[in-house]
């Protein structure tokens, strides 16, 4: 047995969380006003079907929690919108 609080055998990366889910979206057009300037429109949209992700595992060995899913990272569907001059 290792002495209390020195690193044991284990490998790296030995515990996984669930599977993070994430889709953005983006769409954009350009509008010719001259001949080298245009005006661009953008519209974006992140976390598109407005999926929650659950928290990594506890990784606290011994303790009543360990290995169990205790949180959500609520990351909200956000709209962004854009415009962009160029000469």
């Amino acid at each position: 047995m290792p002495a209390q609080y020195t690193y044991g055998s284990a490998g790296r990366n030995l515990l996984h969380g669930p599977h993070l889910f994430d889709s953005d979206f983006s769409l954009f057009k350009n509008f010719r006003i001259r001949e080298k300037i245009r005006f661009q429109f953008r519209a974006e949209v992140f976390n598109l079907f407005n999926r929650r992700s659950s928290a990594i595992p506890s990784a606290v060995f011994g303790t009543a929690s360990f290995g169990n899913i205790t949180g959500t990272s609520v990351d909200n569907r956000d709209f962004q919108f854009g415009a962009k001059l160029v000469w």
